[in-house]
């Protein structure tokens, strides 16, 4: 039975039908958020330009999920593409450490292990310096009087097995199902859980657009955008699931 007055206080959880055929759980959602819009236009004639009526076009319907943490999925699903797992790729990366005196030269130890064994050094006041590797160690040659004596980094290619995401430009999101799922409480004591609601669209489509945003002491979260496709006019239904 429909409700007029009960409280909605916690975010609707999501469950994805994806075009595989396999559902996914979105993850530990912050915001589920529903929009529906609807493009009018005033009518308005008259010696006073009164309004006569309002036309109303069409509509638009758009379902915004927000995370507590990073989501690949997320990425994933606003890139069109899967995984691509256990991929043997090269990365650049550094290390920082300390450089000794070695007769005219400067030496460190690395941990990593340069693909070709090609380093590069860098001094804390940017200077590069052309540098060898071999069994771990890494000499700048007459770099006695320049690097030893501080850490510098090492700067290196090497390879890591990882599960990659090719962000390609020439693949779009695809189209797949959204179930959206929240609970309902008693508007008299606020504690009693009294129904299930569900809103489930048939078809979504994720924007595609990504803001990724990283910044010092402050946890990363993620965003999805889907716009909703109609189906033989309708975005999709609402349920209300009373619990005994």
């Amino acid at each position: 039975m429909p409700k007029g007055d009960i409280f909605v206080k916690s975010v609707f959880e999501a469950i994805a039908g994806l075009p595989s055929g396999s559902d996914r759980f979105m993850g530990c959602l912050t915001a589920s958020g529903i929009s529906k819009t609807v493009n009018t236009e005033d009518i308005r004639c008259g010696i006073d330009n009164g309004l006569k009526t309002i036309l109303q076009l069409d509509s638009d319907m758009t379902i915004t999920l927000n995370t507590s943490s990073w989501n690949d999925y997320f990425m994933e699903m606003n890139s069109g593409v899967n995984f691509e797992l256990a991929q043997t790729l090269s990365v650049k990366t550094y290390e920082k450490v300390p450089f000794t005196v070695s007769t005219a030269d400067a030496v460190a130890t690395i941990v990593g292990t340069p693909v070709g064994g090609t380093v590069e050094v860098q001094d804390s006041q940017g200077t590069l310096y052309p540098a060898t590797f071999l069994t771990g160690t890494v000499t700048v040659t007459g770099g006695a009087t320049t690097v030893a004596g501080s850490n510098a980094f090492v700067i290196y290619t090497k390879e890591i097995t990882a599960d990659m995401l090719d962000l390609r430009s020439d693949v779009l999101p695809e189209v797949f199902a959204l179930t959206l799922h929240g609970i309902a409480y008693d508007a008299v004591d606020g504690g009693s859980v009294v129904a299930d609601l569900y809103f489930h669209f048939p078809r979504v489509q994720p924007e595609g657009a990504m803001d990724i945003a990283a910044a010092t002491s402050t946890n990363a979260t993620s965003e999805i955008v889907f716009r909703v496709l109609p189906t033989n006019g309708t975005f999709g239904t609402y349920m209300v699931s009373e619990r005994a």
